[in-house]
């Protein structure tokens, strides 16, 4: 089983990814099999966008070219863990590229077209928050933001994620305001887990 979070920055996603991991470690079935990933991932590729990401201006192209090119390398490992039978979770995958992509002005046809040789995950969970909400959280961090971090750019962000959502029927949003808590988010995201992997 393949599952993705998305969201824009500061949604929660990265903190949903951990606690759905850590609910199948608690489980002994499940244990040995689950993996939790992310992109842009921790080799060289991922580390050159991370680093990149936190400048003031980036080519639309070629950045998101840089993230597909980091997710050929982690896709390898990804198609192994799905031959071995792993459960798979993971933070940000190709529709994050389709999503920020789409709203830098890139065609979003093209971008569904490079990113299909990729597995496709089973489904896939879109933390839905507003802009606000979202930066609120990301300047609580005291990092440098990023050249994405930005309220009107986010918004766009989250436009095309519903976009997704309602061209893929594998795709669920979760709603999120600054009131949800984490532990409210968690019990949707194993409604949605349960109603389609019941096993888990």
């Amino acid at each position: 089983m393949f599952i993705v979070f998305e969201g824009i920055d500061g949604s929660g996603k990265t903190t949903q990814a951990k606690l759905l991991y850590k609910h199948f470690l608690a489980h002994t079935s499940t244990k040995t099999k689950c993996i939790l990933t992310n992109e842009p991932t921790n080799g060289n590729i991922g580390k050159s966008v991370k680093s990149l990401i936190k400048k003031s201006s980036i080519n639309p192209t070629a950045i998101q070219l840089l993230f597909m090119a980091d997710r050929a390398e982690h896709a390898a490992v990804i198609k192994e863990w799905i031959k071995e039978n792993k459960i798979i979770v993971c933070d940000r995958y190709y529709f994050s590229t389709i999503a920020y992509g789409h709203a830098l002005g890139l065609s979003k046809n093209w971008l569904e077209t490079v990113n299909s040789i990729f597995p496709k995950p089973d489904f896939t969970i879109i933390l839905d928050v507003d802009p606000a909400t979202a930066l609120a959280r990301v300047n609580s961090r005291k990092e440098p933001k990023q050249y994405f971090e930005k309220a009107k750019f986010l918004d766009k962000v989250r436009k095309e994620y519903k976009s997704l959502s309602k061209q893929y029927n594998n795709i669920f949003i979760i709603k999120c305001n600054e009131r949800t808590t984490v532990s409210q988010i968690h019990t949707e995201v194993m409604e949605i887990i349960s109603s389609m992997a019941p096993f888990v």
